[in-house]
């Protein structure tokens, strides 16, 4: 669920959500929940751990995409505006994407990465614009409230381990 919200929030347009996803709420594949009056449509505001942490994480992510201005153009995505990481694109295979965002008008770029493998990817990363370093904000690896540190952590490593089906998010500052 933390990667979809990922996807979902660093993508250009308008995010879609039904309420409700935001705490793992499930209308059980029925599209046409709003109109039943039934107990599995009521929304239950006694939240769980899991749905809490769910929440929190969403509503850094709204906030981030919120503060950060290359996530809400205003106009088409640019060449140049987006930078690909992927060499295997002809790779039936690859469960793997990375990629960054510039943020032209003079904030900090982004380097976002999704892995679907089974196994853990080192990804090398590319090189911050000059004076800064990458900073984590998002790795849905990690448990909560680890998987989101606002405003980024203090630096990682070179290459970094995007573990088995989580995505990260970096902020170059």
């Amino acid at each position: 669920m933390r990667n979809m919200m990922v996807a979902l929030m660093i993508s250009q347009g308008t995010p879609m959500m039904v309420m409700g996803d935001e705490v793992a709420k499930t209308h059980n594949g029925n599209n046409n929940w709003y109109g039943h009056y039934a107990d599995w449509t009521f929304m239950k505001w006694n939240l769980s751990d899991s749905q809490q942490a769910l929440l929190r994480f969403c509503s850094e992510l709204i906030k981030l995409r919120k503060q950060h201005q290359a996530l809400a153009r205003a106009e088409f995505v640019n060449p140049g505006d987006y930078t690909w990481h992927e060499d295997a694109w002809d790779d039936d295979n690859s469960r793997f994407l990375a990629f960054t965002i510039h943020d032209k008008a003079g904030g900090a770029d982004l380097y976002v990465a999704f892995n679907a493998h089974t196994f853990k990817v080192d990804a090398p990363l590319p090189l911050p614009p000059s004076g800064k370093k990458w900073c984590r904000i998002v790795d849905t690896n990690l448990p909560p409230p680890k998987d989101f540190t606002v405003g980024g952590n203090n630096g990682v490593e070179a290459v970094y381990g995007v573990e088995s089906f989580a995505s990260i998010v970096l902020i170059a500052k």
